[in-house]
């Protein structure tokens, strides 16, 4: 296995059977250089840095590589309905460029529904810091939810699973969770505290409030508001009725799962 990297960097976090590289990503033979004799190239760039995937995908091309897995691990990525997002549309575009290349090499999208993770621990569905949270109608939109372990053990799973993962977009999630049920949870990891919690009565109108605000100023704080808002707000199915967790042996979790998350997360907190 060998790790990309912009800038050199220590090896001594690594195991044993993996090397780093060091490539300019703007450089299609340092990429090529790198590449070769690659099987696959698993790309986890920001968002910002996504377009840079075109040229990723050339040099694997025409390095031999056989698959490529974008850096597109979201809930409604490639929903259309969402795909006008300011936040989603260089994904859109990489997907269109990988589907155009598909005679050449091989791709894998993963929608994963929110990181479970970023849930648990950010400031999305509650603010742990503050004790307070903003409820989004009753708070019971279902949104599926996957681990970045889960996620990739997906990956690994697609891999060793080429021809039925071949050149599809895989729906896969660990868990289906709602506001409340993590608000729940977040309140029984803190018994002792009082929290403040707001109630957005009309969550589809604030949702357009947002998405409005998003467009108009695309900076960090508004995409993040979107972001929740598409996940919370009921307007998009942010759960998945099916799933491919077979095709990736990737198992489903229960909510006894979950409380461990947070347990894990705020336990002496």
């Amino acid at each position: 296995m060998t790790i990309l990297s912009r800038s050199e960097k220590t090896n001594d976090d690594l195991p044993p059977n993996v090397r780093r590289l060091t490539v300019d990503y703007d450089d299609k033979q340092s990429l090529m250089d790198a590449l070769k004799g690659q099987d696959a190239v698993v790309s986890t760039v920001s968002g910002e840095a996504a377009l840079a995937q075109k040229l990723m995908i050339d040099a694997a091309i025409e390095a031999g590589v056989r698959r490529f897995i974008p850096s597109d691990f979201g809930s409604l990525t490639t929903n259309p309905a969402a795909s006008h997002f300011p936040h989603h549309v260089n994904f859109v575009e990489i997907q269109k460029y990988l589907r155009s290349k598909s005679d050449d090499i091989e791709y894998t999208i993963f929608s994963i529904g929110g990181f479970t993770d970023f849930l648990v621990t950010y400031a999305v569905a509650f603010d742990w810091e503050h004790k307070k949270a903003q409820l989004w109608g009753d708070g019971s939109s279902r949104i599926s939810s996957t681990s970045l372990q889960g996620t990739a053990r997906a990956i690994v799973g697609a891999l060793k699973n080429p021809e039925p993962t071949k050149n599809k977009n895989l729906f896969i999630h660990e868990l289906v969770v709602t506001q409340s049920q993590l608000l729940s949870l977040a309140k029984k990891s803190s018994p002792h505290a009082e929290w403040t919690i707001t109630k957005i009565d009309d969550p589809l109108a604030e949702f357009d409030r947002l998405e409005a605000l998003a467009k108009a100023s695309p900076e960090f704080p508004n995409i993040m508001a979107l972001l929740t808002a598409s996940l919370m707000s009921g307007k998009f199915q942010a759960y998945y009725k099916e799933v491919d967790n077979d095709l990736v042996s990737l198992p489903l979790l229960s909510e006894k799962d979950l409380e461990s998350r947070f347990a894990e997360a705020y336990v002496n907190k």
